[in-house]
């Protein structure tokens, strides 16, 4: 339960947490106790037990030094890559990677989230637990192990997102180099390598939106998708 204070005047609250479902409430008082429902862990029973697999690394792959994605100051945006399974069998997630560019600021926080192909779109969500991690280093991949939260890795692949973690926290913002705008964290960066890509983007937790281009700090780039990778164990 979360136990949520001075209301007056708002209509609806949409509230969440990681590892639990988000709930969409309407208010009606001062005061409101809102029940949050723990999201239950998706596993793969297939490969769950395996102590020993033979990893595949699927997504980006080169060390290319491309142009780059941040987020907006007034802001919570996020990107998601689909990971094709061309074996076409369930697998395990072990690691997912990240490619941090040099500029902006690479010591703040972000969510790893793993959703569902849905006909090649973010689907329900895969990743139930708290997947908040921080950059160690910049002009690199960043590489999480998240096998002990054993995700499955479906037959028809996954979205694999990075969500900025706006807190406005004045420490990890900056100014964009040309158009000098306010902006958050750390910026991701951007390829060309894989064909076909699949990505999708949303603002504020809003619908998600198919990404033909990718236009940042005054530049339209085509035919870019996000450096992410994953390492799955069949």
């Amino acid at each position: 339960m979360r136990l949520i204070h001075y209301l007056s005047g708002i209509d609806s609250l949409s509230f969440e947490l990681p590892g639990y479902y988000r709930r969409n409430i309407d208010t009606g008082g001062d005061s409101l106790l809102i029940p949050l429902i723990k999201r239950k862990s998706i596993a793969s029973d297939a490969v769950s037990n395996k102590r020993d697999c033979r990893l595949t690394l699927i997504g980006a792959t080169k060390e290319l030094l491309n142009p780059s994605l941040g987020c907006f100051e007034n802001s919570v945006y996020e990107v998601a890559l689909l990971m094709q399974n061309k074996k076409r069998k369930i697998g395990r997630l072990k690691n997912v990677s990240y490619f941090i560019a040099k500029n902006g600021v690479n010591s703040a926080p972000f969510w790893i989230r793993i959703y569902k192909n849905d006909n090649g779109k973010p689907g329900e969500e895969l990743s139930v637990e708290n997947l908040i991690v921080t950059p160690i280093k910049s002009n690199s991949y960043n590489r999480y192990d998240i096998s002990r939260h054993e995700i499955v890795f479906p037959e028809n692949g996954c979205f694999v997102s990075m969500q900025w973690l706006n807190t406005r926290d004045i420490k990890y913002l900056y100014k964009t180099n040309r158009t000098n705008d306010e902006a958050f964290g750390q910026n991701l960066v951007l390829t060309d390598e894989l064909e076909n890509a699949l990505c999708y983007q949303r603002e504020n937790k809003y619908s998600w939106t198919r990404i033909e281009k990718f236009q940042w700090d005054g530049i339209t780039l085509n035919k870019y998708a996000p450096m992410i990778s994953i390492e799955v164990c069949y």
